[in-house]
């Protein structure tokens, strides 16, 4: 499947970490529009800090909060999930 958004859908609903991951890989793969790319890399964002790769989830959501290619809704979400308690 070459859809990005139904990749985006996919990677929402399934529960297993590593799947996720599989899922937002295909979606980033599949040349999503700017908004679907930034969803797909917020996810993959907090599934890295899912299984413990605080640094690398960090660094990707300062990259997303300073990226003027995404949109201000996901450059908002970045700065908001580098804050949130499950990223300290």
């Amino acid at each position: 499947m070459r859809f990005a958004p139904g990749w985006y859908q996919l990677s929402s609903l399934v529960q297993k970490t590593d799947e996720r991951l599989q899922a937002i890989e295909n979606g980033l793969r599949a040349n999503p529009d700017r908004l679907t790319r930034g969803m797909l890399e917020l996810n993959k964002a907090g599934a890295l800090s899912e299984l413990g790769k605080r640094e690398e989830s960090m660094q990707l959501l300062k990259r997303l909060a300073e990226d003027g290619q995404l949109t201000a809704g996901v450059q908002a979400l970045a700065k908001a999930m580098m804050t949130g308690k499950d990223f300290k």
